[in-house]
Parts: C-alpha cells; structure tokens; sequence
C-alpha cells in the first residue's frame, strides 16, 4: 500500500461493503467484482458474488483494466462497470461506466507525487472525462472542482462505517489527543509537533498519538509531552483510539472529504480541524475551525478553549446520517438503474 491510498483503500472498501449489503441492489444486479488477488484474501463475500482476479503489479492491473471489458461483454444484458477510482476503460462496447473521482491533491501538491505518477493521474482523468458515463464526486468541493458544468458529475458521499471491534494499541498507555492522518507534507503534522513539543498548557494530556499510513513507527519526547507516530494501524485500532482519545486535531491544508473527521463525531468527539471549505460542507459548524491552519498561534489559542466547547449530539446525529451505507447505496441503486433503462 502507498502512502497516498489510505483513506482511498478503505472507502473503496465502505463502498463494497454497502453495495454488497443492500438486498435491492443484490436482487436487481449480477455483480462481479475485479480485483487485485490480495484484495480477496483479506475480505469475505456472499456466494452469489462473482470475482475475476488480476495480477497484484499497480500499473499492469489497470492496463488490463483498459481492455478487460471486451471480455466481459454481453449483448443480451444491460451492463455497468462500477470503478471506485478514477480508472476507465478504453474500449466501453456495451457498458455504462461509473467512475469515483477522491480530490485533486496532484494539482495543488505535486511535489506529493512522482513524475510517472502525475502523468498516470493526468492521462486517466482525461479517459474518464471521455468514456465516464456518471462520474460520481466524494463531495460537492470535489465536485465543483472538476465538472465545470459537466452534467455527467455528480456528488455522492462515500459511506462511512462505525466499526464494531476496538482493539487497544500496545503503545498507549495514558490519556492522549488524537490525530489519524498520513505523513504527507500537506497533512501540516509538523505545527502540531511543534505545539505540543513545548506545550505548557494544563489541559493537554501528556500524549499525542499520530497513526495512518506512511512514516516510520517512533516516539519524540519533550518537556515531559510525547508523541507517538504508530504508523499503519487496523480499522479495529483505529475505533479504540477514535473511541478514548480526549479530543481529535485534523490540521490537514486540503481533503476531498475528511473521512476520520466523520468517525470522530460518530465517536461523539470535540474536534479542532482546519478551516476548509470542504469540512464546512461535511462536517457542517460542529468542530472548532482553525482559520490560517498553518500558524502555531492559531492552534494554541483554540486549544486553550476545548474545555468550553460541548458535545452536541444532535448535531452529530443529523451530519453521521448523510454518510450511512444505506444511504448511499441507495444512491447507487438509483445511478445504476438509470444508467440501464
């Protein structure tokens, strides 16, 4: 897994899990789902679902991609191929086409990516802009930065799901802050450090715990404060410390949703996030905004309020239920039965 897949990886996975689970769409539609072969050996499917593997090598999966359906074409049925990704095929015959497009980090971060990898993006986005039959955008920010008036783009949120497990990390021993973010310089970890580093406020525990994919596993101590970089964790890690942390800090410069700002309500957790358009969308007034989320000062002078700030669980409420799997899938139900009148 890249550092850049994260957050993408388990929506794909929230995705295909709401699909698979509502009984109208399973009644309606034959599925079958393509995929790389280490992506079966880690998730369990109904009998009834079909699964054509290919290889697990990145760039060889999505050449195949390209052609795969020339194969899988079948005049006597009407046909959809869903990618939660922005990969088209080249050759469409028969099929209508659903494509995911996540945000537009390679145009304000290149440096994030590899020049191979920015050309790869550049060249799928212009086959889905042509082939995409509905191109569905993870939020209205995402949405109005790419259809420029394009009818075929529309905005569906990605289902966010309350996991049931909670397992304990072995590192975490006393009360901490949280923050579920990759290490990307665009993420703006490096402020928080900074904070918390050489903090002197009273109403900070002692430890600061960062987790997600990307970075080395280390412990910084100062001043008697810790920060904890755990690395990649389980979606069952991550309930328990979204579940016990005193409060949640989200200092990323830009996002095309916030995903773990959604667990984190669902968890019933104050808040402290930048002030992005995108979260005023998602997560609506509910956190303390941070404006200018790249000053020090900005962050300490909200932080020193948190004790102030209440929980609103009905706020919460309202927000978590634009993202429920039923929801959405519903949604999709709705797409795909347009799609093949």
């Amino acid at each position: 897994m890249s550092k850049h897949s994260g957050g993408g990886n388990q929506a794909a996975k929230n995705i295909l899990d709401c699909i698979i689970r509502n009984n109208k769409l399973i009644k309606n539609f034959e599925i079958h789902i393509i995929a790389r072969r280490n992506f079966f050996e880690k998730i369990k499917l109904p009998r009834n679902i079909k699964k054509i593997h290919i290889p697990n090598v990145y760039y060889l999966n999505f050449v195949i991609r390209w052609f795969l359906l020339i194969f899988l074409s079948n005049k006597n049925y009407n046909q959809i191929y869903f990618c939660t990704n922005i990969y088209s095929p080249i050759f469409k015959l028969n099929f209508k086409i659903v494509n995911i497009f996540y945000d537009n980090q390679w145009k304000y971060y290149p440096e994030n990516f590899s020049y191979i990898r920015l050309l790869w993006i550049k060249f799928n986005i212009f086959l889905s802009r042509i082939y995409s039959d509905k191109i569905l955008c993870i939020s209205d920010f995402i949405k109005n930065e790419f259809s420029k008036g394009d009818k075929k783009f529309i905005r569906v949120y990605i289902p966010v799901k309350n996991h049931k497990k909670s397992l304990k990390p072995k590192q975490i021993k006393n009360k901490f802050i949280l923050t579920i973010s990759s290490t990307l310089p665009h993420k703006n970890l490096k402020v928080l450090e900074k904070i918390y580093l050489n903090n002197s406020q009273s109403n900070l525990p002692k430890n600061f715990i960062i987790a997600g994919v990307g970075g080395e596993k280390k412990i910084i101590t100062q001043k008697n404060n810790t920060i904890i970089y755990l690395g990649k964790i389980k979606e069952s890690e991550k309930k328990w410390l979204l579940k016990n942390c005193e409060f949640y800090l989200y200092p990323s410069l830009y996002e095309g949703l916030g995903m773990t700002l959604i667990e984190a309500l669902m968890e019933n957790k104050k808040i402290l996030c930048s002030d992005l358009k995108v979260f005023r969308e998602t997560v609506g007034n509910y956190p303390i905004f941070i404006k200018n989320p790249t000053r020090i000062s900005n962050w300490k002078n909200k932080i020193k309020e948190i004790n102030k700030y209440k929980i609103k669980k009905n706020i919460i409420s309202k927000i978590v239920k634009n993202f429920s799997s039923k929801k959405i899938s519903d949604q999709y139900l709705d797409i795909f039965q347009q799609l093949t009148k």
